[in-house]
């Protein structure tokens, strides 16, 4: 996971979910955590695309991601420090 976040970090969506991606199947105690900032990955990605329907899939797969650590933790929440407003609205569902 720390791999994944630190690609996110360092601006690199694609590579953050081809790191998360695979580490789903291990979950365990960090599902939630994994769902999430995959969630976060796709979400910026959907944010930067340029057309309208790969923007869409993109967002709608964030918030499957997003649904899934919510189910798998719920009151799950993302850090408003490493995580843009933008984003942070979709996971919460107002955008």
């Amino acid at each position: 996971m720390r791999a994944g976040l630190l690609a996110l970090l360092k601006g690199d969506a694609q590579a953050s979910i081809a790191i998360l991606e695979p580490a789903l199947s291990r979950g365990g105690d960090l599902a939630a955590s994994l769902h999430a900032y995959l969630g976060v990955a796709y979400a910026t990605r959907a944010l930067s695309a340029p057309k309208p329907d790969e923007q869409t899939r993109l967002r709608e797969r964030a918030v499957e991601q997003f649904n899934l650590a919510k189910s798998a933790q719920p009151g799950y929440r993302l850090s408003d420090r490493l995580v843009s407003p933008a984003i942070i609205k979709i996971y919460e569902g107002k955008l």
